[in-house]
């Protein structure tokens, strides 16, 4: 009973905990960064397309930070001091599966 008690607190505080960590750093609203990928089987080029604010934040506000960093791409939010992480996000895309087949061997850039 007292492992099922203390478990409940210890969730209810990390939830509340990175609650108060969205607010601190973030509101409600989110800047998309477009973007488009390049290359060939053995590089790529990403290039920047654009950038929209958007009314609104669709993500979660619990889980700011992946805890597996698993992708091929990554980006990282620091706060204004740049040493305490606030948000990370890991990827992959489309285009590294394109980059697999024999067109992709082929393209010269």
């Amino acid at each position: 009973m007292r492992t099922i008690i203390s478990y409940i607190l210890f969730s209810v505080s990390i939830t509340l905990s990175a609650q108060e960590s969205f607010d601190k750093y973030f509101t409600d609203k989110v800047l998309r960064f477009d973007f488009m990928l390049a290359g060939n089987s053995e590089k790529t080029f990403v290039y920047p397309a654009g950038m929209k604010e958007e009314p609104f934040w669709a993500g979660s506000k619990k889980n700011l930070i992946n805890p597996f960093s698993s992708g091929n791409f990554k980006y990282d939010v620091f706060d204004v001091t740049g040493n305490t992480l606030i948000y990370s996000k890991a990827f992959c895309t489309l285009f590294q599966e394109w980059q697999t087949t024999a067109e992709a061997k082929t393209v010269v850039i």
